[in-house]
Formats: C-alpha cells, sequence, structure tokens
C-alpha cells in the first residue's frame, strides 16, 4: 500500500517563516551599527559619550571594521564602509523577496564576518557580541524551513501529492 508524502513543513504558503525575519533583523542591526559607527568616524566627535558608543559599536559591526586592517586612506575607507553598508542592505531586500541569490550572499556575509571574529578572537582582542550574532544567523540561515524558501525548483515539476484534497 503506499503512503502519501508528507511535508515536515505545516505553513501557510505566502508566509516566511521566522528564521527569515530574524536573520533580516540581525542584518539591519549589522547596518544600524556599521551606520552610526560611520559617522562617529566622519564627524571626529571625541566626546566621553562618543569614545563609549564606539567601543559598543565595534563588538557588532565587525564587516565594517574589516578593511580597516588593510587600508589606511580615511576616504577610501569611507567609502569601502559605505560599500559593505549597501551590500548587507540589499541582500536584507534580496531576503524579504526570497532570492536565493540573496540567501548565498547572506551566507558569505556572515561567513567573512565569522572569519573575523575567529581571527580577532585569536589576536586576542575577541568580539563576543559580533561572534554570537554571526553564529544565530547561521543558526538560522542552515534551518530547514529557511533553506526551503531558499531552494532551486525546477520550473515544470509537479508538487508532490499532499494526504489532503
Amino acid at each position: 500500500m503506499m503512503t502519501p508524502t508528507v511535508s515536515p513543513e505545516v505553513r501557510q504558503p505566502g508566509k516566511r517563516p521566522f528564521g527569515v525575519y530574524a536573520i533580516m533583523v540581525l542584518l539591519l542591526l549589522t547596518i544600524l551599527a556599521a551606520v552610526l559607527d560611520f559617522l562617529r568616524l566622519r564627524s571626529s566627535l571625541t566626546s566621553p559619550l562618543l569614545l563609549q558608543i564606539a567601543e559598543a559599536l565595534s563588538e557588532s559591526a565587525s564587516l565594517s571594521n574589516l578593511p580597516a586592517l588593510l587600508i589606511d586612506n580615511a576616504n577610501l575607507l569611507a567609502l569601502l564602509d559605505v560599500a559593505i553598508i549597501l551590500l548587507i542592505l540589499i541582500t536584507t531586500i534580496g531576503l524579504w523577496f526570497r532570492a536565493r541569490s540573496a540567501w548565498v550572499m547572506a551566507m558569505l556575509l556572515i561567513g567573512v564576518g565569522l572569519g573575523y571574529n575567529i581571527w580577532k578572537y585569536l589576536e586576542g582582542a575577541p568580539l563576543y557580541l559580533s561572534m554570537l550574532i554571526h553564529v544565530v544567523a547561521v543558526f538560522y540561515l542552515n534551518e530547514r524551513s529557511v533553506r526551503q524558501v531558499f531552494e532551486r525548483r525546477p520550473a515544470n515539476t509537479v508538487p508532490p501529492p499532499t494526504m489532503w484534497p
């Protein structure tokens, strides 16, 4: 006797899983931290409050801190920071529209961020908050319901039969 296949995913067809929203929020927090850090660097204000904010933001904006290791020119560094911020923003928008390329880009960005976090950890200056954000994002990116949203489906295949009419 044939048993019908049952999909483990029981949700409405148009609804995004929670993991997609979680990834988008984490990426938007990274953008916010990077924008605030960029504004602090460009304003050249050195009040004690801004210095405290800078220390807190360095924990969460690891992708925007990455070019500073290789480049000394402040204007070029600011341009690269803006490019990274725009790339993360485009990736977040792509996740909203369920583009597979956005899922791949999010995986690459988070992988680079984790690599930088590991490097900072091995140097003796760990960024624990950033590391936690990236690990949680990787967890959600690899969740089954999120991967199903972004997986490639052949155009002319019939969906598997369901138990219910």
